[in-house]
């Protein structure tokens, strides 16, 4: 409830101009796969949809709303298609990683399906539990409010095993129901919107000699003050990118995202990214994003119904240029804000949960929708 409460106080920090109209600046990215009103019952019966999803490779998984522990699998075929694989009932999404499903196990505990003959069957059962789980390729942090955060590795041979733990609230104070989460390699950013003086934090935790420690705490500018600084973070090689979607960034266009780079106690700011030019007003830029690898994608809000022109954007950097550069207008429109991921990259893909109402007057929930994404300008090369 603390994260809807921060949400609503970006519409009243806020004051909108009037719509402008909005010319095609970027390529447009399409969907390629929306799992709406397919399969009996229809996952959207009457007017509900899904209330979350998560997804990697070929597998998408989403949660019912009006019943949270039905999980709908729908599976792509390698010709490319995709469609509805599987209902599983009584459990607990947490995550998808290499088309297998974690769901909530006995206690705490977490069971791993993989799919055998068919059918989904538990695989492993890892004695770790979380109320937010957040991934890095083949890693899951699983995260619980005042306690141990636990570090989960996929190996090559498909096991799950523990890496690390840690507990961030014995090394720095914060609300745990009003934070974003992100880490990649032994380093995790909390984002923290607001705190009593209004100016948000962001919390860089980081591994070193087995050892984890409160490595910065970024503060945001006295000039970003009510900004939401920290409404949503990313975490990348040597950088941590943070949105403040509240800060001015011209005429009629709000929101900044803040990319930070170093390592240990010294950072900082190397590229302020805000929405594209060419773009309508009356948005709030950076309520979603997640990072991967050379692939940025960073969401916007918009509170009027009016406003028109793309809301989610793909950015790419080169080999060499570390600048993020946009690269395209996903044809989706924003991924819903909430303190669990909403945009996911897998590959060449990226899945975005956006909410229902976007897509259909009338609806409730989120559908989420699947893009093919272009190939990297500069290809990556092999090692």
């Amino acid at each position: 409830m603390k994260r809807i409460a921060l949400w609503l106080a970006l519409f009243t920090a806020c004051t909108f101009g009037a719509g402008a109209a909005w010319s095609q600046a970027l390529p447009s990215i399409r969907t390629t796969f929306v799992p709406r009103d397919t399969g009996q019952p229809s996952p959207c019966f009457q007017t509900t949809c899904f209330e979350r999803a998560a997804y990697d490779n070929r597998t998408l998984v989403a949660v019912g709303y009006t019943v949270p522990n039905s999980l709908y699998v729908y599976r792509r075929i390698p010709a490319g298609y995709w469609g509805r694989h599987a209902t599983i009932r009584n459990r607990t999404l947490k995550a998808v990683l290499s088309d297998e499903i974690l769901v909530g196990g006995a206690g705490c505990s977490t069971d791993v399906l993989a799919l055998v003959d068919s059918k989904w069957t538990i695989k492993q059962t890892i004695p770790v539990c979380g109320t937010q789980v957040v991934r890095d390729y083949n890693r899951l942090l699983f995260a619980n409010e005042g306690g141990d955060w636990t570090f989960v590795v996929r190996r090559a041979d498909g096991v799950y095993v523990e890496e690390s733990r840690f507990a961030p609230s014995t090394l720095v104070p914060f609300d745990f129901s009003a934070m974003s989460v992100a880490f990649h390699g032994w380093t995790v950013a909390v984002g923290q919107p607001v705190d009593g003086t209004e100016l948000g934090k962001v919390h860089i935790f980081q591994r070193r000699d087995d050892e984890w420690s409160l490595a910065k705490t970024i503060q945001a500018e006295p000039l970003l003050f009510g900004t939401m600084f920290g409404w949503t973070v990313a975490v990348g090689d040597f950088e941590v990118a943070i949105s403040a979607p509240v800060a001015y960034a011209g005429p009629g266009r709000t929101g900044k995202v803040f990319v930070y780079a170093g390592a240990g106690d010294n950072w900082h700011v190397r590229q302020e990214i805000t929405e594209p030019a060419g773009a309508s007003t009356n948005k709030i830029f950076g309520t979603a994003m997640t990072m991967k690898g050379r692939r940025l994608i960073i969401s916007g809000d918009a509170p009027q119904m009016a406003t028109t022109g793309p809301y989610t954007y793909l950015f790419e950097r080169g080999l060499t240029n570390p600048d993020w550069v946009a690269r395209g207008a996903l044809a989706t429109k924003n991924g819903v804000q909430r303190a669990t991921p909403s945009i996911f990259l897998s590959g060449d893909t990226a899945m975005i949960d956006v909410a229902a109402t976007e897509l259909e007057q009338g609806r409730t929930g989120t559908i989420p929708a699947v893009v093919n994404l272009p190939a990297l300008r500069e290809a990556d090369v092999a090692p």
